[in-house]
């Protein structure tokens, strides 16, 4: 359990009302929306027991930049360092491939998971992104079932679905 400094901010969005993004040193390790009401401090708290926590709007001003382009439509890359470290091996490799997942396109759970070299993984690809730390970030909302339907999303059906939309993807 990694300890030390974690700094957060709260985004507050139209789409998704108030946005949790928090950063380590080592980079942006957790996105929560929708969060209201949520003590963000208790919050991460859960997530990093023991870790001094400190609001720093600075310090996060690239990461809320980027993702209010991307909410208004003018972002298609987020150009931001990630916090992976306490993720175990197949789980980084799955959200790596993952994040590199084209903004309009979609893959199945079984293609990325024959990306990541597990062939026949669709269900432990999909417990990784039913965890997926980063959301949008890291765009699990491009992974569909392979039915071509919604299949399942941590936030919501309801932000899944809008997160398509605004990137043109019927489903």
């Amino acid at each position: 359990m990694r300890r030390g400094k974690v700094y957060y901010d709260i985004l507050r969005t139209r789409t998704f009302g108030e946005v949790l993004i928090a950063s380590t040193e080592a980079g942006l390790f957790r996105i929560q929306f929708p969060v209201r009401g949520k003590h963000p401090r208790r919050l991460l708290d859960k997530i990093q027991p023991g870790a001094e926590i400190t609001r720093d709007r600075p310090k996060l001003n690239t990461v809320s930049r980027q993702l209010k382009e991307y909410l208004q439509g003018r972002r298609k890359k987020f150009n931001v360092k990630l916090d992976l470290r306490e993720k175990a091996p197949f789980s980084r490799r799955v959200l790596l491939k993952t994040s590199k997942i084209p903004y309009g396109k979609t893959v199945t759970y079984g293609e990325l998971a024959r990306s990541c070299g597990c062939p026949g993984g669709a269900r432990a690809v999909g417990q990784v992104m039913a965890k997926n730390p980063l959301p949008i970030i890291i765009p699990c909302h491009r992974v569909l079932a392979s039915d071509g339907k919604l299949g399942g999303y941590s936030g919501g059906l309801k932000y899944k679905r809008m997160l398509l939309d605004l990137e043109g993807v019927k489903v």
